[in-house]
């Protein structure tokens, strides 16, 4: 019967776990599609599933499970590699191949990423009308007026030519003049950003980056 229909990301799954065990080979799915056709989503339903499988007999413990989910799906990577499109607020400009590894008896052992290929000619240009990735905003919202005086960072966007959305900087001797009208635009409102990037400094924490690493970055 699965043979008569649109292919589903559930039965790709378990048809992909199946062959798996069966086999003791390794399978490979891969998740292709215009921008806002919902590659992540699906990408994160695929791996959830294929987690269920590997430990609904109760070999792995649900925290391992999440664990392993939320250190290769959720929104660590986001931030560094999403950014506002015109057809997609929240678009992912970047490709990773994502690695399962399991035991003999196919209990989950552990992931890694294996590759990780960015969109970086969007740091310093994008397209009129769209945006740079969200870390940057996440980060003039963010940090305090003392860390940010520190390292002369201006608080709005519109003063840097890669945060404008696309349109020419404005300078006035040398420095950078914030370009009004932007932010009805932006990724999202300031307190948004500062609430993100909060969050995003405590889940770096929590995967094992020092503070060290945090300034560093």
């Amino acid at each position: 019967r699965a043979n008569c229909l649109r292919p589903h990301v559930y039965a790709m799954a378990l048809k992909a776990f199946r062959a798996m065990s069966l086999s003791g080979q390794n399978q490979s799915c891969i998740i292709s599609g215009e921008s806002g056709a919902g590659k992540t989503e699906t990408a994160k339903y695929f791996v959830a599933h294929i987690l269920e499988l590997s430990t609904s007999d109760g070999r792995a413990s649900n925290g391992y499970r999440n664990d392993i989910f939320e250190f290769m799906m959720n929104a660590l990577l986001e931030p560094f590699g999403n950014a506002k499109m015109q057809a997609n607020s929240n678009s992912s400009r970047f490709g990773k191949l994502v690695e399962l590894q399991f035991t003999d008896t196919n209990q989950i052992a552990g992931s890694r990423m294996r590759h990780y290929l960015l969109e970086k000619a969007r740091v310093a240009q994008q397209p009129r009308g769209e945006f740079n990735f969200h870390i940057f905003h996440m980060l003039l919202d963010g940090l305090d007026d003392t860390v940010a005086t520190s390292l002369h960072l201006a608080r709005k966007p519109g003063a840097y030519a890669c945060l404008n959305g696309g349109k020419p900087a404005k300078y006035v001797d040398g420095f950078p003049v914030h370009v009004p009208g932007m932010e009805a635009h932006a990724p999202f409102s300031s307190v948004h950003g500062s609430r993100a990037f909060s969050i995003q400094g405590q889940q770096m924490l929590e995967a094992g980056f020092s503070t060290d690493n945090l300034d560093g970055l």
